[in-house]
């Protein structure tokens, strides 16, 4: 599915004359399904002293693993996880096209409260690390802004393992809670959200992009209706440059558009835009430069423009399920 974004940006450049007059090929190294392929698929890249730039792994975890090496090749590289430890790392070839995880709690928290109207929530949260990360700094954001301590009985963990969420959905629905907030991921949600209709629990539910998938919309049916959720792409969501995404890419693929191809395609128009703005596709440290110099470039993922983290986006799209279709109802900027 990444290679997927990224060759159809290759094709749409060189249908449009390249990048510079020059075509472009799309060289791929597979990083299977572990850490250690990731890193040796990565290397392979590092040793091609023909590429100009790497868009690179959606998986944060492989990402944290070749930075040393990303920086010693002195190559612009595109990382497509959103973990803000990367950043933080502040390696002078990594570009993060994606909103951070950080960042998205918080907009969460926000959007809860203050368009919600969500004062007393409860946060539902898988006990996996990048889920319980997230939850806590939900919690924070409403001691931080709003003066509002949530209580550790209305913080509730669950196991990706566990099956019967009637239970916990009881357990909220006596807590006097006037909306819930989740962070996890999408098997888990299908079961929370036919659990909280089973109930008839009937208050604000907002949750982190987790949730948006096709298996939901298609598993809980009705009972995925509601759901707020932020969200860096979705193929149902109707923007200039995404739904033009959406069509080359189910015209070309036979299928819709998601997240890990919206930001592999993103990331190969970064790149090109920087060669343009540049002047050159070979020299790699220009190149990355001007990556600095990258201002209201319109993508999928929304609109880009440089900042010091080496990340590009100021809005999140925030996205509700209606009648089973994810539709975009606001963009919540955040600087």
């Amino acid at each position: 599915m990444l290679i997927n974004g990224a060759q159809l940006a290759v094709d749409e450049i060189n249908a449009a004359g390249g990048i510079l007059g020059k075509q472009v090929e799309l060289v791929v190294a597979d990083e299977i399904d572990n850490l250690q392929a990731s890193v040796n698929a990565t290397n392979k890249l590092l040793s091609n002293d023909s590429l100009t730039a790497i868009v690179g792994t959606n998986l944060s975890q492989n990402i944290l693993a070749v930075t040393d090496a990303v920086e010693a090749a002195k190559i612009p590289y595109i990382a497509c996880g959103s973990n803000n430890l990367i950043a933080e790392e502040g390696n002078p070839y990594i570009w993060q096209p994606r909103n951070l995880d950080n960042i998205g709690a918080d907009i969460i928290a926000k959007y809860a409260y203050e368009t919600l109207g969500i004062e007393n929530p409860v946060i539902l949260y898988s006990t996996i690390p990048n889920a319980m990360g997230p939850g806590e700094q939900v919690v924070a954001y409403y001691e931080e802004n709003y003066r509002i301590t949530i209580p550790t009985e209305m913080q509730i963990g669950y196991s990706e393992e566990e099956k019967n969420f009637a239970p916990i959905i009881a357990q909220i629905q006596a807590s006097g809670a006037d909306g819930l907030i989740h962070i996890g991921n999408v098997n888990p949600a299908v079961l929370i959200s036919t659990a909280i209709a089973n109930a008839g629990l009937d208050i604000p539910k907002i949750s982190n992009a987790g949730i948006l998938s096709n298996i939901l919309l298609e598993n809980a049916g009705a009972a995925a209706n509601g759901w707020y959720a932020t969200c860096d792409w979705f193929a149902t969501l109707d923007t200039e440059v995404g739904s033009k995404f959406q069509e080359n890419y189910k015209a070309k693929y036979g299928q819709d558009t998601e997240m890990a191809n919206a930001v592999t395609y993103d990331g190969v128009y970064l790149i090109k835009e920087a060669c343009e703005i540049a002047g050159t596709t070979t020299d790699r440290e220009a190149i990355n430069n001007a990556m600095q110099e990258i201002a209201d470039f319109e993508g999928v993922l929304g609109t880009y423009n440089y900042h010091e983290d080496h990340t590009f986006l100021n809005e999140f799209y925030m996205t509700q399920i209606q009648d089973q279709v994810v539709t975009l109802v606001d963009q919540v900027k955040y600087r």
